[in-house]
């Protein structure tokens, strides 16, 4: 099946840190995918590359045969809509209003929303399960109906393709089941490309198609959930222990977190000597730490970044004078 959106060869960073290098992705017409990886592993910002708001220093990003640097934002969002994590809405806007802003790639300039606009509203938030929050100023709800009514706002762009970044993080888990099944049945019904970052990897394996794992500037692996979602991958990219069961009604993976305290049950814990400096043990003390180790420092010189860490935790360290 073609590709409706692709990144080929995609690099990007921002100043003085590097997130992808040579990335490539290809998202084919109604498939649902999902986006996982730590945190700073670049999916928010990939989102925004693929909807255009970002221009990647090298590589080419297209919508079907069209290179998206070289569309309008109102084509891009005739076709792309985006649910970010939150927006602050500076002024005193409905959650109706809200909502009818999905509508503004379809409206002229000065031009004023018609029935069918306000249906396709209407509609959107009726199946957000927010239609009664229409006349509330969005400022005033919570968190969990806010990412609703932004739901609500990209289908009424009636895209071909939807952008999520974690819409499920504010909402209870009720909620995250509907809105979940929502994106299926859009998918299914209207055959709906979607993209979905998700940190719960539970879901992520339960309503993807395939799913892609991002890890410090690349792919680091891509496929169906079973594929991606094993212990090893997971210990890999996560720096993190956990067991991969089997859902026994869905057949998905079923991602168990252990906790430090068990995996480590049992195993000696001697004293780990970590020879740093500069600010370059910081995150090796803190795993080792984290996991009951005895830690020491050095040769360190006095005022040394690793030196005035160890300090702070009371670590033995090893000094000389610069």
């Amino acid at each position: 099946m073609p590709a409706i959106l692709r990144a080929e060869s995609v690099c990007f960073q921002y100043p003085g840190r590097e997130v992808f290098r040579e990335l490539n992705l290809a998202l084919e017409e109604g498939e649902v995918v999902g986006l996982i990886g730590p945190n700073s592993s670049g999916k928010t910002t990939l989102l925004k590359i693929l909807d255009g708001i970002l221009k990647p220093d090298r590589g080419r990003v297209f919508l079907g045969e069209k290179e998206v640097r070289k569309l309008s934002r109102s084509e891009i969002a005739r076709t792309i809509a985006v649910v970010p994590q939150g927006m602050e809405v500076p002024f005193s806007f409905t959650a109706g209003e809200i909502v009818l802003m999905g509508r503004a790639p379809y409206l002229g300039r000065f031009a004023w929303e018609k029935k069918k606009d306000l249906d396709i509203v209407r509609e959107g938030m009726a199946l957000t399960g927010v239609l009664d929050l229409e006349k509330r100023l969005f400022f005033e709800l919570s968190q969990g109906e806010k990412q609703r009514v932004l739901m609500a706002r990209a289908l009424a762009q009636e895209p071909k393709i939807i952008l999520l970044d974690e819409p499920t993080s504010h909402l209870d888990i009720n909620h995250q089941v509907e809105l979940n099944e929502l994106i299926r049945r859009l998918n299914e019904d209207r055959k709906m490309t979607v993209l979905n970052i998700s940190h719960d990897l539970n879901l992520a394996a339960e309503y993807s198609c395939r799913i892609v794992l991002l890890h410090r500037g690349t792919i680091f692996a891509a496929g169906s959930p079973a594929e991606v979602l094993t212990e090893e991958n997971i210990r890999r990219v996560y720096e993190t222990t956990v067991l991969v069961e089997r859902n026994p009604l869905s057949g998905a993976p079923r991602v168990v977190p252990i906790g430090r305290s068990k995996e480590y049950q049992g195993r000696p814990r001697g004293t780990v000597h970590v020879i740093c400096g500069a600010g370059s043990g910081i995150d090796s003390v803190r795993r080792l730490l984290l996991r009951g180790y005895g830690v020491s420092l050095g040769v360190l010189n006095v005022g040394d970044t690793d030196q005035k860490m160890g300090k702070t935790l009371g670590l033995t360290v090893a000094l000389e004078e610069p």
